[in-house]
């Protein structure tokens, strides 16, 4: 049997977050990104990680997002897959995304990309958005 959730979201740490204590004999970046338990992910000491909440992409904006070429590929995945962030700030004020309405869902604006951009986040972040709308039995799903 497959079963999936089309509105379920998951927090997601980027792996070059400098809170993270990459030290700890409890790092573990691939249990992680199994289960989602942040006992996997120590923090050093008086540290917090920036986590992010990201979406399964809809058939439609998957679709869109497959047929663009390289980075622009990347960028609209983190676009419409990328729902909130905590931790994250910027010129010493605490980000808080906004998003708005296109003919494929929800997206975040042009400015909130531009606070966010960094070609290797936004790599993570877009790998595990396309990861997250496909079904894989290793995750529950089948």
């Amino acid at each position: 049997m497959i079963t999936r959730s089309l509105t379920s979201s998951v927090k997601h740490v980027w792996s070059k977050d400098g809170a993270l204590d990459r030290a700890s004999p409890a790092f573990d970046l691939a249990a992680y990104h199994r289960d989602g338990d942040m006992a996997h992910l120590p923090c050093l000491p008086g540290c917090a990680p920036t986590v992010f909440t990201l979406a399964r992409l809809p058939r439609r904006t998957f679709v869109y997002c497959a047929d663009l070429d390289g980075f622009r590929r990347v960028c609209e995945a983190v676009a419409y897959g990328v729902r909130e962030v905590a931790g994250f700030v910027v010129d010493g004020q605490e980000l808080s995304l906004a998003h708005q309405k296109s003919d494929l869902g929800q997206r975040l604006t042009e400015a909130s990309m531009d606070a966010l951009f960094d070609p290797d986040l936004f790599g993570e972040l877009a790998g595990r958005v396309l990861e997250l709308s496909q079904i894989d039995p290793t995750r529950g799903q089948g």
